[in-house]
């Protein structure tokens, strides 16, 4: 997975198995992931909108505002009352919140219904 900024320069590139999620503040994002068996987090300078159209065809999805989850990573799927949350499955990760605006396209990725 390559992750250019937002002037087109290529700032990282790792494998998606490596990735586990992205978290946005504002212009920029947090890119989460496991390097030499040791959690990363690399600062990129792009909005989420931008890197989702890049990321559209990859199993990396958007499930809240401020969040963009590898799907190949998701280890629970936990409802508490009308909220969904991803957990990955790694010491130390937080929980990720899945919002109602993006929750049945998750769903969806995660829950194939034939």
């Amino acid at each position: 997975v390559c992750f250019y900024d937002e002037k087109g320069d290529l700032r990282l590139s790792i494998d998606k198995n490596s990735l586990y999620y992205i978290e946005s503040a504002d212009n920029y994002i947090s890119t989460w992931y496991l390097k030499n068996g040791q959690l990363k987090k690399q600062l990129i300078r792009i909005t989420m909108r931008d890197l989702s159209s890049q990321l559209a065809d990859t199993n990396i999805v958007r499930c809240h505002r401020s969040f963009m989850v590898n799907l190949d990573k998701v280890k629970v799927l936990r409802r508490e009352k009308e909220n969904l949350f991803i957990e990955l499955g790694y010491p130390g990760l937080k929980e990720i919140p899945i919002s109602k605006t993006y929750g049945e396209q998750v769903l969806r990725r995660l829950i194939p219904i034939n």
